[in-house]
């Protein structure tokens, strides 16, 4: 995808930047239209950190530890 509502992949954008209209997803709808919690890391650190987490909390506590870590990390828009 070369760009997204004129923003190029490398483009730096100022903190105060917000898409105008429409949704920052390439589908046409919004697939979260149930406003259900979701998981959203702000950097490739943060989620690789989580991912690990996550992994030596299943390994050491089960799959039920899992399940409470993971939604522990769910976020919801409203």
């Amino acid at each position: 995808m070369a760009t997204l509502y004129g923003v190029t992949p490398s483009q730096k954008l100022g903190e105060d930047f917000r898409f105008k209209d429409g949704s920052y997803s390439s589908f046409g709808w919004d697939i979260n239209f149930l406003d259900l919690p979701v998981y959203r890391a702000d950097t490739k650190e943060e989620f690789l950190m989580d991912a690990a987490f996550l992994v030596s909390t299943i390994v050491t506590g089960g799959w039920q530890s899992g399940l409470r870590y993971a939604g522990s990390k769910l976020e919801s828009d409203q």
